[in-house]
């Protein structure tokens, strides 16, 4: 069984699926979800999605960051994500297959 971080990051990747989704997602992996500080009672405020990415996918990714923003939240079904943080740095996993079904 795999764990929940590989299965959030699985989920993340068929997100950002498409045309242009899947070379991105071939040269990128989601570390983690950064969540702000809640307040009181108020409802959860969007995070900040951390993307590892490789070469100058980097560079494709920032210059539309919002398709890839919208993409993501289109698959949780909320707004969970409302901006991204990109770290250009070698995949961890080179060879990648999904758990999910």
């Amino acid at each position: 069984m795999p764990s929940p971080s590989r299965v959030c990051r699985d989920r993340a990747d068929r997100a950002l699926a498409g045309d242009r989704g899947r070379e991105i997602a071939a040269h990128s992996e989601p570390e983690k979800i950064r969540w702000p500080r809640p307040v009181g009672d108020a409802a959860p405020e969007p995070g900040t999605l951390m993307l590892r990415v490789e070469g100058p996918t980097a560079v494709e990714i920032s210059t539309s960051p919002a398709s890839s923003i919208e993409r993501v939240n289109r698959f949780f079904g909320w707004r969970a994500v409302a901006d991204l943080a990109l770290r250009q740095a070698p995949l961890r996993h080179a060879h990648r297959q999904s758990h999910c079904a």
